[in-house]
């Protein structure tokens, strides 16, 4: 009995132990991620969550400034889903990374530009000193634009750094020109800088789209479409004090930060006036095409799937 009541209290324990192990409780789901960074095509996100449209979402929104930060989250599992834009998407692809594209953000109609100080035009890059991020959407504009004058990425210096980088690269005379995004360019043009080439020039081809990891998309397809439909409603303009905390995250001013939006054309995610999937087929097939004539990609067999968010997904 003495024995009996020794051990009592250490029987007790591993009962209650094991039963805590094996009681399957309460699974508290985790957050859904996207990674946010710079630029028109962000605004309406962040409008959203600082106006806590997304606080009973379970969505995380989570700042990073540059897209090959926002690539290497989504790759190693870190967020679910980022803004990439088409050419961005197929290097993600043709890593071996399966993406889901989820929705048109905008048309980058001079968003994404080769800027510089002295230089000017692009045929006068041969042999110049030229300030890239490697993964971003400015690696293919600086290919398309050099291929325009009857050059290639070989024929310039290629410097790596990062988009936000690209502003005190040139105007200290590190580089000879930049390819960069907005807010850089209006911070390169504050500064008396002047753009040599940008994705106006493109026509439609440049295009923000919301990526997803397949398991993601599959996973939580609702809420996806849920996360769209508060988007959607923050694309009006926003409210001064909006405005101002906007404008201080890209150290503009809050007129500086609405004189960017002249170079991206916002587009819903949801509702019958969105891109179509076969807008956006046609538009990634013809980037995948360009990326690999100029050099910067090789050929791929697949490309990133597209699967528009349904807004009925929400309602229901």
């Amino acid at each position: 009995m003495k024995l009996l009541s020794n051990f009592g209290p250490l029987v007790a324990a591993v009962i209650l132990l094991g039963t805590a192990l094996w009681w399957p409780g309460v699974r508290v789901p985790s957050p859904l991620r996207i990674a946010v960074g710079m630029g028109p095509g962000t605004h309406s996100f962040l409008a959203a969550s600082y106006e806590h449209k997304l606080d009973d979402l379970n969505l995380r929104v989570i700042e990073m400034a540059w897209p090959s930060a926002a690539i290497r989250a989504m790759q190693n599992d870190v967020v679910d889903g980022t803004i990439l834009s088409l050419s961005e998407a197929v290097r993600v692809q043709a890593d071996g990374y399966k993406i889901v594209i989820a929705g048109a953000l905008g048309i980058s109609s001079g968003a994404d530009a080769v800027m510089s100080l002295k230089v000017n035009s692009m045929a006068e890059l041969r042999g110049k000193r030229v300030g890239i991020e490697p993964r971003s959407c400015a690696n293919y504009v600086l290919a398309l634009g050099l291929h325009k004058v009857g050059l290639t990425l070989a024929d310039v210096k290629l410097v790596e750094m990062n988009l936000p980088e690209t502003v005190d690269a040139l105007l200290s005379g590190e580089v000879d020109a930049v390819a960069t995004a907005e807010p850089f360019r209006t911070l390169i043009e504050q500064s008396k800088g002047h753009c040599l080439f940008d994705s106006s020039e493109l026509g439609s081809d440049i295009v923000r789209v919301l990526v997803t990891s397949e398991k993601s998309f599959e996973e939580r397809h609702t809420q996806w479409a849920r996360v769209a439909v508060e988007r959607d409603a923050s694309l009006p303009e926003q409210q001064p004090s909006l405005l101002e905390a906007l404008a201080r995250r890209e150290k503009l001013t809050p007129e500086s930060l609405m004189a960017t939006r002249r170079h991206q054309q916002p587009l819903k995610l949801s509702g019958p006036d969105r891109m179509t999937e076969e807008q956006l087929s046609e538009l990634l097939k013809k980037t995948a095409a360009a990326m690999v004539e100029t050099g910067q990609i090789d050929p791929i067999d697949d490309l990133p799937k597209i699967h528009l968010i349904d807004q009925r997904e929400a309602i229901r």
